[in-house]
């Protein structure tokens, strides 16, 4: 959670760096057009995987069935972002991957 929330801060400051007046005319057009902007783009998407890791982190704490895959497939996208997203990665990895944590969260989950 404490990624996601980095992730946040981060997607949200891409966000309004995107939102900056990247205006371009053509010639003659009457009306300037803003082009989507790359930071716009990519501070979407991380400020979604962001949510979507807090809401994975949520429902571990609150041990429902549905969070460790939701985990595991949301640490492994934030490995991308090296080098904390890499290294929270491989510590979720190592600690929800074995076959023993599966069996102690469904035990737990019940």
């Amino acid at each position: 959670m404490a990624g996601s929330i980095i992730g946040l801060v981060w997607g949200l400051s891409m966000l309004r760096l995107g939102h900056a007046p990247f205006v371009y005319s053509l010639g003659h057009w009457p009306h300037p057009f803003r082009v989507f902007s790359l930071p716009h783009a990519f501070g979407t998407w991380v400020f979604t995987c962001a949510v979507a890791g807090l809401i994975a982190g949520w429902g571990l704490m609150q041990r429902l069935p549905w969070a460790r895959p939701a985990a595991l497939l949301m640490n492994t996208l934030a490995m991308v972002y090296v080098p904390f997203g890499t290294l929270l990665g491989l510590y979720t990895l190592w600690v929800l991957l074995p076959r023993e944590a599966e069996q102690e969260y469904r035990r737990m989950t019940q």
